[in-house]
């Protein structure tokens, strides 16, 4: 989603950049401000001339107030291969409309393919260090049938309303080939001494959710079927690989620990008064007893047409989230699928305290905006 994308970059809340729903090309909703200092920014501030940047895949973060199909470089990356937004009436993983640095053309490369082709063109012409960004149209619709070479996938007839889950894991399938790929592709002492962090920016669409997962509460709400992600990091710095590390993450979370590899302070070297809502991940790769770096976690939605701005804050436990005035309250312990709004019955003394203390929580950090 644009709201995850513009947290990554800037490490900020969404209710900070304006960015709460998708960027769409009509200006209903507004663009990713050119003002906001973005991570490739970041790094030029703090080490000037010395990280080479690039951004592959897509972007749905700019439309024209912002530079059109110039945003990408506009907002802050030397260069730009992929697709602006989503795909329209005809367009599809083998006939898609490629912006490079501005210029518009279509390419009937299959979408994940080309992706990948860039971004190890880029690294090959480009001595480490580099900072790369490979954003995948892979999930998203239209789904199709991939490349056999991708996906050996048994795959039902089309139909136009059929069963879309196995197009959508064949997709997944032909993401991961990709990226094994791009992998495979960089030299391998370059590889080694390459931080990689891999995540997704929502959870999984409705129409490809199954049990125990509700459909009602995937992609695009905020139960945790909707915010839950996947979260991988290889590092050489990283102590004792292969470890699970169980505390709460964000993704504005990405901007901090990004910088921290590269060794660069970015506050003094912001606008003053800039807040920064991302807290480094450098202590769980570096230590395996680290503590939480938070205690809490927060997202919210807004400018979607259909609904009023929501919000949601859960701590280890337990989860509030307000729609308009509707207020729900889960117990993530024992009910991690949140069929159960707790505020519909009697409270605990306990769990009445954690109700107030995330909503005084909520309610303290959106008077904080800047």
């Amino acid at each position: 989603s644009s709201t995850t994308r513009a947290t990554i970059l800037t490490g900020r809340y969404s209710f900070r950049t304006g960015i709460g729903y998708l960027v769409l090309q009509d200006t209903t909703t507004p663009a990713l401000s050119l003002a906001e200092t973005i991570v490739p920014e970041a790094l030029n501030l703090g080490l000037p001339g010395v990280y080479a940047n690039a951004a592959f895949g897509k972007w749905h973060l700019g439309n024209f107030t912002v530079g059109g199909p110039s945003a990408p470089n506009l907002a802050g990356f030397d260069h730009y291969a992929g697709i602006l937004t989503n795909m329209e009436g005809g367009d599809n993983y083998s006939q898609w409309p490629k912006t490079v640095n501005g210029a518009n053309a279509y390419s009937s490369t299959y979408i994940t393919t080309d992706q990948v082709d860039e971004a190890l063109a880029f690294i090959a012409s480009h001595p480490s260090p580099w900072y790369v960004q490979v954003w995948f149209w892979a999930a998203h619709a239209p789904y199709e049938a991939p490349p056999s070479s991708l996906c050996g996938c048994s795959l039902p007839p089309p139909t136009p309303h059929g069963d879309a889950k196995p197009y959508y894991d064949a997709a997944i399938v032909s993401m991961d080939t990709e990226i094994g790929r791009l992998l495979s592709g960089i030299p391998s002492q370059t590889l080694e001494n390459t931080t990689i962090l891999f995540s997704a920016d929502n959870g999984t669409p409705a129409e490809s959710t199954v049990a125990p997962f509700v459909p009602a509460h995937a992609k695009p709400t905020l139960y945790e079927g909707g915010l839950r992600v996947p979260l991988i990091i290889k590092s050489p710095l990283v102590v004792e690989p292969g470890r699970v590390v169980d505390s709460l993450v964000n993704t504005v979370d990405f901007f901090r620990t990004v910088l921290e590899v590269a060794g660069v302070q970015i506050d003094p070297l912001l606008p003053p008064g800039t807040k920064i809502d991302s807290v480094s991940l450098m202590p769980y790769l570096v230590n395996p007893t680290a503590l939480p770096q938070r205690k809490w976690i927060y997202s919210d939605l807004f400018y979607d047409p259909l609904f009023q701005p929501k919000k949601a804050i859960r701590e280890k436990r337990f989860k509030y989230m307000k729609q308009g005035t509707v207020e729900e309250f889960y117990d993530l312990q024992l009910d991690p699928w949140e069929a159960t709004n707790l505020l519909n019955g009697s409270l605990t003394p306990f769990e009445l305290r954690m109700y107030r203390h995330l909503k005084a929580t909520m309610d303290a950090l959106l008077v904080s905006n800047c």
